[in-house]
């Protein structure tokens, strides 16, 4: 797990949260959440330091620690046990999003900034598998059998959808 990348996005956004999931530590800017296995026990004044946040400017900053964002999730809340994975990169808007599958064909968007966190992670392939807290869908990232990272999706407009309609339809295929 890149650290450094993770405190990028979270510096970015000027928000980070700080959870405690089963007894597993993550950090979030709002849109993802990584869990931190190499880390000892952070609260508000570490990340900052982590994250080279001068004193004078945490005022700029939302930071909590709470565990709101976090579903409760196990493998029963797993709706689609494998997505195919983001191998499919479209950019759209100054956004690259990975493109992710569900056996039924239901696609799903997520930002590739949120997988470049986990570019180091080389211990297994990467997973990625669909949860459903009957709220909105997350996109659970695993190594093996380590719960990595929870991403939302992008929710695509229509304007994007009839873009990549009006693509499909004019592709040559042989």
């Amino acid at each position: 797990m890149k650290i450094p990348t993770i405190m990028s996005l979270v510096k970015k956004a000027k928000t980070i949260n700080l959870y405690i999931k089963d007894n597993q530590q993550w950090i979030s800017e709002g849109h993802a959440a990584y869990a931190i296995h190499c880390l000892p026990p952070l609260d508000e004044n570490s990340v900052c330091i982590i994250a080279g946040i001068p004193e004078d400017k945490r005022g700029d900053y939302t930071i909590n620690a709470d565990d709101k964002w976090i579903p409760a999730f196990d493998d029963s809340s797993i709706v689609h046990p494998t997505l195919d994975s983001g191998s499919i990169l479209i950019t759209h808007g100054g956004k690259t999003m990975a493109v992710l599958r569900t056996a039924g064909g239901v696609v799903f968007f997520i930002d590739s900034k949120y997988l470049r966190p986990l570019a180091d992670v080389r211990t297994d392939p990467l997973s990625f598998l669909l949860i459903d807290d009957s709220t909105d869908p997350m996109i659970l990232v695993r190594a093996g059998l380590i719960n990595v990272a929870l991403i939302l999706p992008i929710i695509p407009g229509e304007e994007m959808m009839n873009e990549l309609g009006s693509i499909i339809e004019g592709a040559y295929i042989k």
